[in-house]
């Protein structure tokens, strides 16, 4: 958990004051404040799901616990995030990156958290999906244009790359957004912007089990019929392999690697359960 006990408790209009919303949100961050956001995310998963399948390869909780790691992952639902981070070693300098949408709803968490802004994509888009629009109602976040979102996505690249220089983990789904079958070009700007990566590393992970009916989860009886949460877990690759100086490149190169992993060692697996 953060040692940062300076972020301030949001603003009225936001899900962490919703009414609806308030209880269970508040019961999660004073959790994070006491025992951390793994311990506090390990919980809620646990009481959403049957036992969650952890599987790492040997290599991975010692790179993740000692090691400047980017982690990348797959994420096919909303529920991903928790599933990731109730798994992760105990560590102070996790950082993930997240759609600023979710700032301040657990604002015990915003001190692991490094803003991305691409709501501009769906500014007078009837796809929005109905989540993204009940969100919208209840909680309040900062809607910037396209310009001002490339500024500021440019500075969570910049702190991003810093954070590994730095020793830390920076997490990311890249493919989100893309129905996770394309990796955005931020990727290889980041590993680029990376000064030193022979010092780093790279892990891999693919989530499965979550879906849109996550919400339902949290009726007793559905619990115990919905698929278990499951995490795999790759063993660490070189960072200064993927750094060629060209973002697209290098972008199209871990992705690649990326999905070459899981078609050949973890799609075989997830068949036979």
């Amino acid at each position: 958990m953060s040692d940062n006990k300076e972020y301030k408790y949001p603003i009225k209009h936001t899900a962490f004051n919703w009414f609806f919303t308030r209880r269970i949100l508040r019961r999660i961050n004073k959790n994070i404040e006491e025992i951390g956001f793994a311990k506090a995310f390990a919980r809620v998963i646990d009481s959403v799901s049957k036992k969650m399948d952890v599987q790492r390869h040997p290599d991975a909780i010692k790179t993740l616990s000692e090691d400047p790691v980017l982690l990348i992952t797959n994420h096919p639902a909303e529920l991903d995030a928790m599933v990731l981070l109730s798994s992760l070693p105990t560590r102070k300098d996790v950082f993930m990156l997240i759609n600023n949408s979710f700032i301040s709803v657990l604002p015990a968490f915003d001190p692991h958290c490094i803003p991305v802004y691409v709501n501009y994509r769906t500014q007078g888009d009837e796809r929005e999906t109905m989540r993204a629009k009940v969100l919208k109602r209840i909680h309040y976040s900062p809607l910037l244009t396209l310009e001002e979102s490339k500024v500021k996505n440019r500075e969570a690249i910049s702190v991003s790359a810093k954070t590994i220089d730095d020793g830390g983990v920076i997490l990311l789904a890249p493919g989100f957004g893309n129905n996770d079958t394309e990796f955005k070009i931020g990727l290889g700007y980041m590993l680029n912007a990376v000064s030193i990566p022979e010092k780093a590393k790279i892990i891999m992970t693919h989530i499965s089990g979550t879906s849109k009916l996550d919400y339902f989860r949290a009726i007793p009886l559905l619990k115990k019929v919905l698929p278990r949460f499951r995490i795999i877990y790759s063993g660490p690759a070189e960072l200064k392999k993927f750094v060629s100086g060209d973002p697209k490149v290098d972008t199209k190169s871990l992705q690649d690697y990326y999905f070459n992993w899981v078609n050949t060692e973890i799609l075989p697996k997830l068949k036979n359960k």
